[in-house]
């Protein structure tokens, strides 16, 4: 809802500006028009402006599924909004998710103008973007609302960087609400639960305005999630007028990364203290309270740019990854954009493959809640029964120290899935799954891998609406997550979208150029029913010769064969799938692998494997 400068007649003050919107409203419209106005007004009246009033303010402006609300400070705003988004998971919580109504709301401080009621002007312009940047269920707040806030509210804030939005000139600092804990100058490293304290005094620095957690003789507690430090990116263009674009494309990187909800990205202006310095890696850790640093170079002329990036570990000064980015300078933004998501993109497994050694290495006694959790992943990543079921034990150790902790519910959850997939003993490991993944959901509603884990339980019990659902609001929290692109292409081909699925599993291979072997199992499936075989081929025939191929590409490849003409090689290609998955029978394959809403997947399968002389009955 953006609004015009008003004209000289109306009354120019300074306000705490909401802008609010329903995320989804035309679904839900288009599901049932009547239901969801009658909703809305119900909310409005039982939730909305009791709330509103209750903190001194106002619904000043309503349009469509919109509103805007003024209140006489920001604390009232920001405590209503909260109050708001609170009473709205609760009552919601019941419904299945796509019927669920969630506010996005954007909070601002700035100059407006009133009109015949009506709030107009700059200030209620950035609200309105805010909301617009804004997750579902969640408040984003403005730089200046911040400024006023953050020693007054049991509220933590988390810096997504500044933001350029349409029709404003300056970049807008944003920052997120977080729900609970601590006051909000401390939450920006938050600490696991340590079993004892030494004798030792903690000081506690806010460095740069990040807050990082410092100890006086002694040692560093280990953060809830690993940090990393975006360092300046150098220009080495030879001209200073450039530092723009290396600085630019500096923080649309910590703009990127702070979308992962499983890091803590240390803010541009702690960072930034270091540009132009030659500095230690070890010592910008140390000060900036990081596990990890990204750092780089940027080198443009007339015709190319060149964008390198090396991502080191902090404590140890070692080199984890390092890539390079040639690119023609024909179209500057685009360039930095599609370098920006890709380096994102690239650049989180790499600190998820980091992370995992790091707590291999930690002595048992060390082991806190996310550690355990760790492991958990590292387990359940081996894909065999017996590193599920340590995948379990481990989840459910963590589970003990920290009750609360929504990432050991979500892989309890998926080890569970695994459990059916493994064991095929009916539906408890599934509805075990879904109770686990419904409380990490219900704990931390933005985290991304819970609506991964969430498509991919749906998916083995049919319930095909449910699947498609969760696997687009795993793309919607994390966009730049190629996971979460991979497990949506893989909900699409179960649905029978196969050309949208295609489309989504090579956004995933554009985030993640060296993709594990599920990612050409995916996409090769969804081609093989689009009648696309010799790409499929090009996709199934490098994952059947890994050293441990995934199941989709060894049941695909023989009949994608068969399909260009080379019969003997599609009969040789065969008994590759039981060489690797002892327990998958080619019945298997068509009864439950190829089971999905389309019915002709499987069909399709089992004439082609007929052909080839599989026994499939």
């Amino acid at each position: 809802m953006e609004t015009q400068q008003g004209s000289a007649g109306g009354q120019r003050h300074l306000a705490a500006i909401v802008a609010a919107d329903v995320a989804g409203y035309s679904r839900l419209v288009e599901r049932d028009e009547a239901g969801t106005v009658a909703r809305l007004k119900a909310i409005r009246r039982e939730i909305v402006e009791p709330l509103v009033e209750r903190h001194g303010g106002r619904i000043a402006n309503l349009a469509g599924d919109g509103a805007i609300a003024e209140f006489p400070s920001v604390v009232e705003a920001v405590e209503a909004t909260m109050a708001i988004q609170a009473a709205m998971a609760k009552r919601e919580a019941a419904l299945p998710e796509p019927e669920r109504v969630r506010f996005r709301i954007g909070v601002n401080l700035g100059d407006v103008i009133a009109e015949d009621g009506d709030l107009l002007g700059n200030g209620v312009n950035v609200a309105a973007r805010l909301e617009q940047l804004c997750p579902p269920g969640e408040v984003l707040i403005s730089g200046t609302a911040f400024d006023q806030v953050e020693d007054r509210l049991p509220f933590g804030f988390e810096y997504r960087g500044e933001q350029r939005v349409k029709n404003i000139d300056k970049p807008v600092r944003v920052y997120r609400v977080l729900t609970g804990g601590t006051s909000a100058r401390w939450r920006w490293r938050r600490l696991a639960r340590p079993t004892a304290l030494t004798a030792s005094v903690m000081l506690l620095l806010a460095l740069g305005g990040t807050g990082a957690w410092l100890w006086a003789g002694g040692d560093r507690a280990a953060a809830a999630e690993p940090a990393v430090a975006v360092l300046p990116f150098a220009n080495m263009s030879g001209d200073p007028g450039q530092d723009y674009f290396s600085d630019g494309l500096t923080e649309d990187i910590i703009t990127e990364l702070a979308r992962y909800q499983e890091l803590l990205v240390i803010a541009r202006n702690s960072t930034f203290q270091f540009k132009g310095q030659a500095a230690d890696v070890r010592e910008v850790g140390r000060r900036l309270g990081a596990d990890y640093v990204l750092e780089g170079s940027v080198r443009r002329d007339s015709s190319r740019i060149r964008i390198t990036a090396q991502l080191i570990d902090a404590e140890s000064g070692t080199h984890l990854w390092a890539q390079r980015w040639d690119r023609p300078a024909t179209d500057l933004f685009a360039v930095q954009d599609e370098i920006t998501t890709a380096l994102a993109g690239t650049l989180v497994p790499h600190l998820r493959v980091a992370e995992e050694r790091r707590v291999r290495t930690k002595p048992p006694k060390t082991l806190g809640a996310y550690d355990l959790t760790r492991r958990c992943i590292e387990a359940k990543h081996v894909f065999t029964r017996e590193s599920n079921l340590q995948a379990r034990e481990l989840c459910r150790q963590a589970l003990e120290l920290d009750p609360g902790y929504a990432l050991a519910w979500t892989y309890l959850g998926g080890s569970e899935v695994m459990d059916y997939w493994f064991n095929l003993t009916g539906t408890a490991s599934l509805d075990a799954a879904l109770v686990s993944l419904r409380r990490a959901a219900a704990l931390d509603p933005m985290l991304p891998i819970t609506y991964q884990v969430l498509s991919q339980a749906y998916m083995a019990k049919g319930q095909w609406d449910e699947m498609l659902a969760a696997a687009r609001k795993g793309v919607e929290l994390g966009p730049s997550d190629a996971e979460n692109w991979i497990l949506l292409a893989d909900a699409l081909g179960n649905y029978g979208l196969y050309a949208e699925g295609v489309k989504a599993a090579e956004r995933a291979i554009r985030l993640n150029p060296l993709p594990p072997n599920y990612y050409p199992g995916i996409i090769s499936y969804q081609l093989y029913m689009l009648g696309e075989h010799e790409r499929a081929l090009s996709f199934s025939g490098p994952c059947a010769e890994l050293e441990l191929p995934h199941a989709a590409c060894l049941i695909v490849h023989p009949v994608l064969l068969y399909h260009i003409g080379h019969v003997e090689a599609a009969k040789a290609a065969l008994p590759k799938l039981q060489r690797y998955y002892p327990d998958m029978t080619w019945k298997f394959a068509i009864d439950v692998w190829a089971k999905t809403r389309d019915p002709a997947f499987s069909a399709k399968l089992r004439a082609d494997l007929l052909a080839l002389g599989v026994e499939v009955s």
